[in-house]
């Protein structure tokens, strides 16, 4: 029973673990134009990296989950700002640069 009690109190903090924040795609796509044309493009590529990210982050490190989100944390983050951080820090890690003094 204190097994199963200790795995339900664990359970909730990995779940929280794995959610990808949440920002205003509104609030953002309308302070970056006045242009109802150029908005709904805005809206539609939120949308797009938004589902990008939703599939991708289970697999996504938490080491870069987390520098990621920190580093999107300005006064409006982005989806398509987090996706690209997300992309450039995860190929990143697979082809870590090298020095030598040769």
């Amino acid at each position: 029973m204190r097994r199963l009690i200790a795995l339900l109190a664990f359970v909730p903090l990995t779940a929280a673990a794995q959610d990808i924040p949440r920002y205003d795609p509104q609030a953002y796509c309308e302070s970056d134009t006045d242009s109802h044309s150029l908005y709904n493009l805005c809206i539609d590529d939120e949308q797009q990296y938004y589902d990008h990210l939703r599939s991708a982050w289970p697999s996504v490190p938490e080491d870069i989950r987390q520098y990621c989100i920190a580093d999107n944390q300005g006064a409006l983050p982005s989806y398509a700002l987090l996706d690209l951080c997300v992309s450039d820090e995860t190929e990143a890690a697979s082809n870590k640069s090298t020095f030598s003094f040769d």
